[in-house]
């Protein structure tokens, strides 16, 4: 990925999760759907959701430490799970061990901090800020945790290489995650199956609560456009096999997906039965077309092991790590129906679904309204500002063109000084030549002096004893 796309990705995911302080909410239908059908597959390991997994797990590994027993959860958002496993291993009667929060955001990892303080755990919880891409373990680990993070990793597998040479003998790599298409999207086989059961959901069930749209017909939309959710998705699950080994493996979710999460979910009434009716038939839809192997799962939960430990455990036996893995290939999506709408395969009330329908577009109008006037207010501001970055370069041009103009005087100017300093040093050097030559010459001239004072007082003398003078 392009540096500076890596950069703006960072900045668009950052700002998502600076004030999400419920990560992981989800609505009834799926907790609806999970404690319905999914844990029943998870009960015969010992556990009935995914804490309760990584509890299980850490457990066990704390019972076989020899000493302080380590584990780290990556991209562990605001702690929240980090710090009920702490909460529920303290309960267990584990004491020495420590989890370690890392995260990139930092506005999250602050929120996890004070939440230790207020609950007691700081002593069993440190806090680190890392990027997953480019991290580096420091030490050894006797797990790593991995909750519904690594669907917003770039880098894989230089990741998965660090996890394993984090991971101390018996080490433990924990995950619950997503493994369907990038972005969340349904692959081709699965899409046709959304697009059954969507014609059979009632209009009010269509207005899409993350993106503020209706949809009357189901939009395959890529979540990865902008941010790093869902990025390499379908890349984990092949990944994962071919840098360690399964212990165990559950893998559940596919048409399921977009009934039951935060878009459309809400829409669904588990007091109504039948809404209960419409969600276990999707499941029932899913698990018969997961166990031929028509489609592949968007969910898993798996324990793996850096060394080799022998056949995973599974729930359903054909739905192996291979089995489950879905290879990308040349499929195109297939066309949406003709008629988006089953009529008459709910029982809702017609007046009232469109008047629900009616509102959602009333809103949907409003919104259009709204970002249209935002958008003219951007585009006067981007004219203006045009025409400021208009002036502002021709005033530039115009100060370049006068730099131009006084640099060439300045280069001649120094041309001329440096000729000046030139003729200055070869004077300082004749200068210093005749100060030497002038030294010489005072001293040549006090010799010939006292010399002539010398003959002086000679030639009186001399004259002085011809005179007879001198006695």
């Amino acid at each position: 990925m392009d540096p500076e796309d890596y950069r703006a990705r960072a900045r668009v995911e950052a700002k998502a999760f600076e004030d999400c302080v419920e990560v992981h909410s989800l609505p009834a239908a799926f907790h609806y759907w999970s404690d319905r059908w999914i844990r029943p597959k998870l009960e015969p390991f010992g556990f009935s959701n995914p804490l309760e997994m990584f509890e299980l797990h850490l457990a066990r590994q704390c019972a076989r430490a020899t000493g302080t027993a380590r584990f780290i959860s990556i991209g562990a958002g605001n702690c929240d799970a980090e710090l009920d496993l702490a909460a529920r291993l303290a309960e267990r009667g584990c004491r020495d061990f420590t989890i370690e929060c890392l995260e990139l955001n930092q506005s999250m990892l602050e929120r996890g901090r004070l939440a230790a303080l207020a609950r007691g755990l700081a002593g069993l919880t440190r806090f680190t800020a890392a990027d997953l891409n480019s991290w580096r373990p420091e030490g050894v680990y006797d797990a790593v945790i991995a909750n519904q993070s690594l669907h917003h990793v770039v880098q894989l597998k230089r990741l998965f290489t660090a996890i394993r040479d984090a991971l101390a003998a018996g080490g433990l790599f924990l995950v619950s995650d997503m493994i369907g298409r990038n972005g969340h999207r349904r692959w081709p086989e699965t899409l046709a199956i959304v697009y059954e059961f969507w014609r059979q959901t009632p209009p009010s069930y269509r207005y899409n609560l993350l993106l503020r749209r209706y949809e009357e017909t189901f939009q395959n939309y890529d979540c990865s456009g902008r941010g790093f959710e869902g990025i390499h998705a379908q890349d984990i699950l092949g990944l994962l096999i071919e840098q360690f080994q399964f212990q165990l493996f559950l893998p559940f979710g596919a048409a399921i997906d977009p009934f039951v999460d935060r878009a459309f979910g809400p829409h669904f009434d588990m007091a109504s039965a039948w809404d209960r009716d419409f969600i276990d038939r999707v499941h029932q839809r899913d698990e018969c077309e997961l166990a031929s192997g028509a489609v592949k799962p968007t969910h898993m939960l798996g324990v793996l092991t850096a060394a080799a430990s022998g056949a995973p455990l599974l729930h359903q036996p054909p739905l192996t790590p291979e089995f489950c893995l879905r290879v990308p290939d040349d499929r195109a999506d297939p066309p949406p129906p003709s008629n988006p709408y089953a009529w008459g395969s709910w029982p809702h009330d017609t007046q009232k679904e469109l008047a629900a329908v009616c509102d959602y577009l009333r809103r949907a109008e409003a919104r259009i309204v709204e970002i249209d006037a935002a958008y003219e207010r951007a585009h006067a501001s981007f004219l203006e500002r045009t025409e400021w970055a208009v002036r502002l370069d021709r005033d530039l041009s115009d100060a370049r063109r006068l730099a131009a103009d006084r640099w060439d005087a300045v280069v001649e100017r120094t041309a001329w000084a440096e000729r000046l300093d030139a003729h200055n040093k070869t004077l300082a050097e004749h200068i210093r030549r005749l100060e030497q030559d002038n030294g010489e010459l005072a001293e040549r001239t006090g010799r010939l002096s006292e010399q002539l004072r010398r003959v002086r007082w000679a030639a009186w003398l001399d004259r002085a004893i011809r005179r007879g003078g001198l006695k």
